[in-house]
């Protein structure tokens, strides 16, 4: 963008963006702004812990679960592995002088006008854990999520891009939807994933300014999912279920 956008307009033009997706439906597209504060956050559990799994609640009268599925209580649950990509920052662009009428595109550079480099930009790959076990590296992937970070030192903003896998019968439109709107997941199931990203990787507070309860309860299941695995138990994951349902 050689003309300056403001934080709103670049909002609007990324929601209206993946609204417009799949013949105007935005089926298979999940979309959001995140503030640079956060992003950064959530970057430092994900170098940490670039892997985990997630708990997806299913209805209740599922009759045949898969092996990747478990009970707790009433709800049933399925499994998915996520993974964290990380890649090179982004140059950052320099917008043009207001009173420019004959806008030129300006060059990109590495840093600020206080030094400072975008984050890098990440991918966050999911698909549930039967398929990772059976397929581990080659297991499709049912979600992606990428975080654009081109906005991150002139704006403040990062832009989320989730993108659901069109099943394996059902060719890519133009626009990159489905053109029979069938998918891997349903547009609930990825937005219950995205939350369930953020549930585990960006810390949250408590009134007073520390970590809250159930924030430091998360980091602690990543922590022991990749250190002590001995004592990682499904059953506190499972704990975290009730906040991935409608």
């Amino acid at each position: 963008m050689n003309k300056a956008h403001t934080i709103e307009q670049i909002t609007a033009l990324w929601t209206v963006y993946h609204a417009s997706r799949s013949s105007g439906t935005g089926r298979g597209y999940v979309s959001a702004v995140v503030p640079i504060a956060s992003y950064e956050a959530m970057m430092e559990r994900a170098r940490n812990y670039p892997m985990f799994v997630l708990p997806l609640t299913r209805p209740k009268d599922e009759s045949m679960q898969s092996p990747g599925e478990a009970s707790i209580s009433e709800d049933p649950a399925e499994f998915f592995f996520l993974q964290w990509g990380l890649y090179p920052a982004p140059l950052i662009p320099q917008p043009a002088p207001k009173d420019d009428l004959f806008p030129q595109p300006r060059p990109l550079v590495y840093t600020d006008g206080a030094g400072q480099r975008n984050p890098a930009t990440s991918t966050i790959l999911l698909t549930p854990l039967v398929q990772y076990k059976l397929h581990q590296s080659y297991a499709p992937p049912y979600f992606a999520i990428t975080h654009y970070t081109d906005f991150a030192r002139t704006h403040g903003i990062v832009l989320l891009q989730g993108i659901i896998t069109p099943t394996s019968s059902a060719a890519v439109a133009a626009d990159g939807g489905a053109p029979d709107g069938k998918y891997m997941l349903t547009q609930l199931d990825a937005q219950m994933l995205a939350l369930g990203v953020q549930q585990f990787y960006l810390p949250a507070m408590d009134g007073e300014g520390h970590l809250a309860k159930r924030s430091r309860e998360a980091a602690d299941l990543l922590h022991k999912f990749h250190h002590k695995p001995d004592e990682f138990q499904w059953e506190s994951l499972l704990k975290f279920k009730a906040g991935l349902q409608p």
